[in-house]
């Protein structure tokens, strides 16, 4: 699923750091304009105002995450969630679908025809990604080093 297909969708973001923020920043630039509900931990201080993306937030912080995934269709997680966080598990008991912000960017990488190397293991992932990026630059490729190293995909 591309980004621009969650327009008309009633979706939630779970998460607002990086990856959580980056979604309702990519949002903004499809031109989402169905309200997003917000859940997190705990509040958030740097909240995007609706006027600047948009679209209205409707937070559910802390133990009130519950109650926010009423009448979603879809759920985005940032990556922080473990699986078996009190919120994915109500989604998974929901039938919500769930996808993630590296979902959403492979899905538009692939529809664009855009090559993507992606870096996994236990150890080395920011040395060896620096190094490809590096490379690839010194080649004279355009490359661009997103992830858990710097900027998030999306």
């Amino acid at each position: 699923m591309r980004p621009a297909e969650l327009t008309g969708r009633r979706l939630g973001v779970l998460g607002l750091g990086a990856e959580g923020s980056s979604v309702l920043r990519a949002l903004a630039r499809q031109g989402h304009g169905e309200p997003v509900v917000v859940l997190a931990d705990r509040e958030a201080g740097d909240l995007p105002s609706s006027t600047e993306l948009g679209y209205e937030l409707r937070p559910f912080w802390g133990p009130q995450q519950k109650r926010g995934l009423e009448n979603l269709d879809i759920l985005v997680r940032s990556p922080g969630f473990r699986p078996t966080h009190p919120t994915l598990e109500a989604t998974r008991r929901r039938g919500l679908e769930l996808t993630t912000a590296t979902r959403l960017f492979l899905a538009e990488a692939r529809a664009r025809g855009l090559a993507v190397a992606g870096i996994t293991g236990s150890k080395g992932k920011s040395t060896t990604a620096s190094l490809l990026h590096r490379t690839l630059q010194a080649a004279g490729v355009p490359a661009a080093l997103v992830g858990n190293i710097g900027r998030p995909a999306l």
